[in-house]
């Protein structure tokens, strides 16, 4: 007998392992357990996962929400949940941001008012309605002679007259979108959306035509979904969270999720609760203080003055000659607190002023939350009553709330205060406070122990402990782990001998040259697109102006879109040329983007690209030695992070069995021999097995033949080597850059 999800398995056959990992997601997740799923790609992750958690979902009657943080991943679900909806009869929705589908770009406060504004409306509307029978009737009557009925038409066109004018006020105050949603049956729409896998675009597009708010109708059917397809955001975000789960009418209980990507669920829980508070705030939150009515006013006052004097202070003092000039629009950190320590200077110079002038700051704090809720509440009833044109949010309660989660989790080390500083294109200079949150499982925890069912997933999620530590992970796992299934002799990669790219000595003019060999020897030998990533852009940058070939060279530099600059080293491969991409480590182009067959052959890897290790990594690593012990803090927060990115990286050529492609580490620490020669700086071991195994040492001088025999052994037995070609100066790069 067929198991219960092979309902909703769409293809005519299994990829190698599939069906055993679907067997034992089903199990598990029966059974309650988190699921840890690591497979290289091709190997059919997403319905591996997809369809037991689907089969489990409609037995337990509870609903499937996958997500991912990567656009083109969003688009395979889609494209796999129209497979499944083929031979399945699913009901999936496709969920987008409000920005992406409201039709009057408004933001979600202004919605909520003018979505209040229309049922106000509506509801005038009914008791015009009324009053306007009432009038007829009381016409009728005093046509008949009755003329205490007179009195009383008198009465009505009077309160017609009043909700007439009510009614003017709030036409230009309310959304005629959702107005025409709730006048409208909307069955049609339901038919249409569940009919097929709808885009957000689409929705939109087809809600227009009878002038409805497609995001409107799409959230009153979302309680119909059986799959829901999203971002990560909608899931991290712990208050989109609970709005999103009210649409579908159900508990985290009562939901599977499954995590595309999951290697960047932490750092993406990490920007999610994170907390900001701009120097502008404040600005706007010491004119409200001026205008409220409390016992503390004054205390209240001082404390707004004397968090901008402090903020101001704690970055001017840190500029030297020049300092202001170099500033950019990009947030630069200034440094209030050792990253190893936990006293913060900034809350220091706070709360030693509000002690001396005796004043209790949570007591301070809480009647300012008061006062900035009353503001709150005036300012929407302004935007409500049209007396203003945005809805605008208090300052005072903003700063005052930030403050009290400040100054109780500044000292803590899993979170890290630091102070930004920009300077915008106009000129100005100001700066805002930033409590980094080093250890996001206040966000991550509760959704991976309270959901039915959870199944994260990525090609490159190992080690297993790690995930489960620092995503907070109590219940009990399944652990899946397969390697890639393609044909061995469809791949190589390669570990070149090359001297070590350390920090301190990787721009030697010696070191520097060889490397710059080596590259023009990869890119010449290749049999196709050459895609090369950097420790970082500046190294991108300097080889970039190095390297001499005789094809055209792309680069993935900050300004301008990495998409165009993609696409053009796309065309050339695709066209049957050759192209080289270079990029960096950290940048956008490592994962999510498909290089398959002629738009890369061959990928490199220069050097070991560990992120820079500014005081805000350090407050991770440190915050990860004293929950995990010490040494966690470099493994968990710096060098598996790296390896990850490595294997994604590794991971852009090959991408089906059909496919080839040769992988360079070009870096002495990847090589076999390094264990011995290199010892802790070695990062040989630190692969897993199956890929490390196939890793071969070569020498510098040596890269070139291997390619070669590589490259030879795929042809056609009767074809001959072509001579290499040879190396000249490109008079023509072309430079793309990355947005």
């Amino acid at each position: 007998m067929a198991p219960e999800y092979q309902k909703f398995f769409p293809k005519p056959s299994f990829y190698p392992n599939q069906k055993e990992a679907m067997d034992s997601i089903y199990d598990a997740l029966l059974a309650k357990k988190l699921v840890l799923f690591e497979g290289a790609c091709g190997t059919g992750k997403t319905l591996s996962a997809l369809a037991p958690s689907l089969a489990i979902a409609r037995k337990e009657k509870k609903k499937v929400i996958i997500a991912t943080n990567v656009h083109q991943q969003m688009e395979q679900f889609i494209d796999e949940a129209r497979e499944i909806r083929g031979m399945a009869d699913i009901k999936v929705a496709v969920l987008k941001g409000k920005a992406h589908m409201c039709p009057l770009e408004k933001d979600y406060d202004e919605c909520n008012v003018l979505r209040e504004n229309t049922y106000e409306l509506l509801e005038i509307e009914r008791d015009l309605s009324d009053l306007r029978l009432k009038e007829k009737d009381a016409i009728q009557k005093a046509k008949q002679g009755d003329r205490s009925f007179a009195d009383l038409r008198n009465d009505i066109v009077s309160q017609i007259r009043s909700e007439e004018d009510r009614l003017s006020g709030l036409r230009k105050r309310s959304c005629g979108y959702l107005r025409e949603v709730l006048l409208k049956p909307n069955e049609q729409f339901n038919d249409w959306l569940f009919k097929g896998v709808r885009r957000p675009e689409e929705i939109v597009e087809e809600s227009l035509k009878k002038g409805q708010c497609g995001y409107e109708l799409l959230k009153r059917n979302l309680k119909e979904a059986e799959l829901i397809i999203c971002n990560y955001h909608h899931l991290l975000d712990p208050g989109i969270q609970r709005t999103v789960l009210s649409w579908m009418d159900c508990e985290l209980d009562d939901v599977i999720i499954i995590f595309d990507e999951a290697h960047n669920l932490e750092p993406q829980a990490r920007s999610h609760s994170s907390q900001t508070l701009s120097e502008h705030t404040v600005d706007k939150a010491i004119f409200e203080a001026a205008s409220i009515k409390s016992d503390i006013k004054d205390e209240i006052e001082f404390f707004q003055l004397l968090l901008k004097n402090t903020i101001v202070t704690a970055y001017e003092s840190r500029f030297g000659f020049g300092d202001v000039e170099r500033l950019t629009a990009s947030w630069m950190d200034i440094t209030i607190r050792d990253p190893y320590g936990r006293d913060d200077l900034l809350c220091q110079k706070i709360m030693h002023e509000l002690s001396e002038r005796k004043i209790d700051v949570k007591k301070l704090l809480e009647e300012a939350v008061d006062r900035g809720i009353e503001i709150d509440e005036k300012y929407r009833e302004e935007y409500k009553n049209g007396r203003s044109e945005s809805k605008k949010t208090s300052a005072l309660l903003m700063v005052s709330a930030f403050m009290l989660s400040y100054i109780n989790q500044s000292h803590d080390v899993n979170h890290y205060p630091v102070l930004n500083v920009r300077r915008t294109r106009e000129g100005e200079v100001y700066g805002r406070i930033e409590l980094f949150s080093c250890i996001p499982t206040e966000v991550t925890k509760p959704l991976m122990n309270g959901a039915f069912g959870v199944v994260l997933m990525s090609a490159t999620l190992k080690p297993f402990d790690m995930v489960r530590k620092t995503l907070g992970i109590e219940r009990e796992t399944l652990e899946i782990s397969f390697g890639t299934t393609f044909p061995p002799e469809r791949r190589r990669t390669i570990a070149v001998d090359i001297a070590p790219q350390f920090a301190k000595n990787r721009g030697e003019q010696g070191m520097v040259e060889n490397m710059v060999s080596l590259l023009e020897d990869v890119i010449n030998y290749s049999d196709g697109n050459v895609l090369i990533f950097f420790p970082s852009s500046g190294e991108a940058l300097k080889y970039y102006n190095l390297i001499k070939v005789d094809v055209p060279v792309f680069l993935d530099e900050a300004g301008i879109s990495a998409q165009d600059t993609k696409n053009e080293f796309f065309k050339q491969g695709d066209s049957g040329g050759k192209a080289v991409l270079i990029s960096y480590l950290w940048g956008t182009l490592t994962e999510g983007v498909d290089y398959k067959f002629d738009r890369c052959r061959t990928v490199v890897v220069v050097g070991v690209g560990f992120p820079s290790l500014n005081d805000r990594m350090k407050a991770i690593q440190n915050a990860y030695d004293d929950m995990f012990g010490i040494g966690k803090g470099w493994e968990y927060g710096v060098l598996y992070p790296t390896i990850r990115r490595i294997r994604q990286a590794n991971g852009r050529v090959v991408r089906s069995p059909l496919d080839y492609g040769l992988r360079i580490l070009a870096d002495a620490r990847y090589t076999a021999e390094s264990v011995k020669t290199l010892k802790r700086f070695s990062v040989h071991m630190h692969f897993p097995e199956d890929e490390r195994k196939e890793f071969r040492d070569v020498k510098p001088d040596k890269v070139k033949y291997s390619m070669m025999n590589f490259f030879n052994d795929l042809k056609a037995p009767q074809e001959e080597p072509s001579e290499p070609p040879v190396k000249q100066k490109n008079p023509g790069k072309k430079k793309k850059s990355k947005a």
